[in-house]
């Protein structure tokens, strides 16, 4: 080897661009600087006018892949480059960990994103979370998995499709597209019919439930979306065109019994549908004519529209109009965007909600969950000293923000209405059937709400007037009282059972629409009914005993109800049933995608086709992907004040108490900046005559700030429903 590839110590980059020997590559002045400290580990040498890099260790040369493939020479990583032999062990861990951190940061990146790219609709990020945790199982076991979400779409659908491409072979020419819309995809439409049909013997053994939705699309068309639920999923039917039909009761009653027909009468449990007066009187029509079939109005909507009229209250628009100024200043400036996000560890103060009027009062909990870190921001120096503490529409930001009137009713009104948004939580879910937790989950809303306000009535009483209309007049019926009379978690629970015991006559009715024109199965019904309520054969084994809350009520009989089968039957039917027709409004968001602002010129019938088949063959991947082992739903939760609740309430304290803890404040010494402490409530269940005055008296004690200036007329009567809050 000539004297020019003898290893010596690696030159400075001066010495680097001086080196006068003509067989040593020298580095140009014009190249950019090397900042990787691989450089002081190798030389470079010009061979047949190229640069090519020297190991000073084994004096192997590198050509090609520039200074990443030399690193990778010196970690000793293999690939394509031969490990260096020579090199130290401290070199070689000190490379090694480069590049683990380089590629980590590579993966950070691509997850990022990838992430940008959001689902299209519920059911897509459905899919993801099932997959994340195959992932997380993956991992525990070492398996490789992929690194970001396009990775896991690759492994569910695009590899498989490109393993079936080239297993044609070379030479395959792809289908045009005339033959792609048109022969492949009825070809599709008629496999996933097939499939459809499989749902059937679920139908026949658990009943299902049929949910109708209405929807205009871009093109002004009204089309109505029918799918069926049963536990195993939820299935999209079919879409109608209504656009040259009236919306009559009659119109409707027509389109509702093609389906259930369809579906097959004897399978189909009850129908969920919106509560419009058309839809009801359509729902009678059903009933009418089919003698066991339910109809009831969609929970989560009615649920919805409780909120709607709870944000109707003078009250509360107000509240909520105050905290939508907070949050459009927030997001419309970048610097104070940036404060709030350092001073609440990158928390958003925003949150999405199951429905459009619930996220208003779901803005309210995350505002109020970062009061504290709001009213420091506003007081903060890198705020005051700020260009934007001097706007007008700043210093109004800083006195909402700093209105201790504000957050008092923010308080309450969070405490009223946090019960509701958990009641809307449980009915809107497709995974767990809510029939059997929809009666106990309102009555518990209903007490706790009653209980966080025993000392003020006056406060709780317009919310609970609403619940109770909303609740009696709307969505009570005869199959949510059966439901929790034959759940066991709640039958056998004999005190909160002795508050309901109006619901066997809810039951008895279920019974006898059930037994029509069968007085022998009416009998049969009734005895068993018996066998239940006192926990006799395999309702009395330990094993049932222990599993009365831990299993899901459906499961749950079907393993302990053979002792009495034809109630075991009606029980499997009446539980395993949804209570809302959430699913159809998930279903817009395929709409949505398929018929964009590009393709929105798709005949009807096509648009079906395409909904069809990737909604059904979505919830095919689904079900194949996750786990069948459900967790009941808790109702316990309504108990547990949520962390967004700033102000626990005190326990009780006698008036010598309450005395002798003033005189104790009196003496304090207390700094002025602390006048958080000027807001404490030492009697926190205060009357309904001095609540008013309470407040008043805490917006006087902000030592710091004014009380925040009166909103407008047109502010404070607001609508509720188009309140913006960004």
């Amino acid at each position: 080897m000539s004297a020019a590839n003898t290893p010596s110590e690696t030159p400075s980059s001066q010495e680097q661009g001086s080196t006068a020997d003509a067989s040593i590559g020298t580095q140009k002045n014009n190249n950019r600087a090397k900042n990787d400290p691989a450089w002081g580990h190798c030389k470079q040498v010009v061979e047949s006018g190229k640069t090519i890099l020297l190991c000073i260790y084994c004096e192997k040369l590198i050509r090609g892949g520039g200074i990443h493939r030399f690193k990778l020479h010196l970690a000793g990583k293999g690939g394509d480059v031969e490990s260096c032999r020579k090199v130290p062990a401290a070199v070689r861990h000190q490379f090694h960990e480069s590049i683990e951190e380089l590629r980590s940061k590579k993966r950070k990146t691509q997850e990022q994103y990838a992430e940008s790219y959001n689902a299209c609709d519920d059911v897509e990020r459905e899919f993801d979370e099932i997959e994340r945790n195959e992932m997380q199982q993956q991992q525990k076991s070492r398996v490789p998995t992929p690194n970001s979400r396009k990775g896991k779409q690759v492994k569910a659908y695009y590899q498989p499709m490109i393993d079936v491409i080239a297993s044609m072979g070379a030479g395959y020419k792809g289908p045009s597209y005339p033959r792609v819309r048109g022969y492949l995809l009825s070809k599709l439409v008629e496999d996933v019919r097939k499939m459809i049909d499989g749902y059937r013997e679920i139908w026949k053994q658990t009943g299902c439930t049929i949910m109708a939705d209405g929807w205009t699309d871009r093109c002004r068309r009204t089309l109505i979306n029918f799918l069926v639920y049963c536990p195993k999923g939820t299935v999209f039917l079919k879409s109608v065109d209504a656009s040259n039909i009236s919306k009559t009761a009659e119109n409707l009653f027509k389109l509702f019994r093609d389906v259930v027909l369809f579906v097959g009468p004897e399978n189909v449990v009850h129908i969920v549908t919106d509560n419009a007066a058309n839809y009801v009187a359509a729902g009678r029509l059903l009933e009418a004519e089919f003698p066991k079939l339910y109809w009831s109005p969609c929970a989560a909507h009615c649920v919805n529209l409780m909120f709607q009229d709870i944000g109707k209250l003078q009250e509360v628009s107000q509240t909520v109009s105050q905290a939508s100024l907070i949050t459009k200043y927030i997001y419309n400036h970048c610097y104070p965007l940036f404060l709030m996000r350092k001073f609440t560890g990158e928390r958003e103060i925003l949150r999405p909600a199951p429905t459009r009027f619930a996220t208003n009062f779901i803005a309210l909990q995350s505002i109020l969950a970062q009061k504290d870190p709001l009213r420091a921001m506003v007081t903060s120096r890198e705020f005051t000293s700020s260009a934007y503490s001097k706007e007008a529409k700043a210093k109004k930001f800083v006195d909402q923000v700093l209105d201790s009137k504000f957050w008092s009713q923010c308080t309450d009104i969070v405490k009223l209405t946090e019960p509701l948004v958990r009641v809307l939580r449980i009915v809107d879910s497709e995974d767990r059937p809510a029939m059997g937790f929809l009666y106990q989950a309102i009555y518990k809303a209903r007490e706790e709400m009653v209980k966080r306000f025993q000392k003020r009535k006056k406060v709780v009483d317009p919310y609970l007037k609403i619940l109770d209309t909303r609740w009696d007049a709307q969505l009570k019926k005869n199959l949510h009282a059966a439901g929790y009379w034959l759940n066991p978690a709640f039958r056998f629970n004999a005190g909160e059972f002795e508050k309901h015991k109006e619901t066997i006559s809810g039951l008895l009715d279920v019974i006898e629409k059930y037994a029509y024109d069968d007085p022998v199965l009416n009998s049969k019904l009734t005895s068993e009914k018996r066998i239940f309520k006192n926990a006799e054969k395999d309702f009395g084994r330990p094993s049932a005993i222990r599993e009365r809350s831990t299993v899901m009520p459906d499961q749950w009989w079907e393993s302990y109800g053979c002792g009495a089968p034809n109630l075991q039957k009606l029980a499997i039917r009446v539980l395993s049933q949804t209570c809302s027709s959430s699913g159809c409004e998930r279903n817009w968001s395929i709409f949505e995608h398929i018929h964009s602002k590009k393709r929105n010129r798709l005949e009807h019938q096509k648009l079906n086709d395409l909904v069809y088949v990737h909604y059904n063959l979505r919830l095919q991947q689904r079900n194949q992907m996750r786990n069948q082992v459900y967790d009941p739903i808790c109702l316990d939760a309504f108990e547990d004040h949520s962390e967004w609740i700033l102000e626990d309430s005190p326990p009780f304290l006698t008036p010598e108490e309450i005395d002798a803890l003033r005189n104790d404040l009196a003496n304090m010494s207390l700094q002025s900046p602390l006048d958080d402490l000027d807001q404490l409530d030492l009697e926190d269940d205060r009357d309904e005559d001095g609540a008013n005055n309470s407040v008043e008296n805490a917006n006087q004690n902000e030592s710091n700030q004014d009380v925040a200036p009166h909103l407008s007329d047109e502010e404070q009567l607001a609508d509720f429903e188009i309140t913006p809050w960004i």
